[in-house]
């Protein structure tokens, strides 16, 4: 995934979470086994974000 993409709900780039692995990677990969374990998603980890963008009207 290219790291200067918008970041997520988080607020955290890809870029954000490939330097920061080596501090957070167990944590996060704990929490994902976890999930995978027990079938529980905390509260605000599956969430996103919706913007709608109008489209300009066309002249003819």
């Amino acid at each position: 995934m290219p790291g200067d993409k918008f970041p997520g709900p988080d607020g955290f780039t890809s870029e954000f979470f490939k330097e920061a692995c080596p501090v957070i990677g167990e944590d996060v990969t704990v929490a994902v086994q976890s999930f995978f374990q027990k079938g529980f998603l905390p509260k605000g980890v599956n969430s996103t974000i919706l913007a709608l963008i109008p489209k300009k009207r066309r002249q003819r």
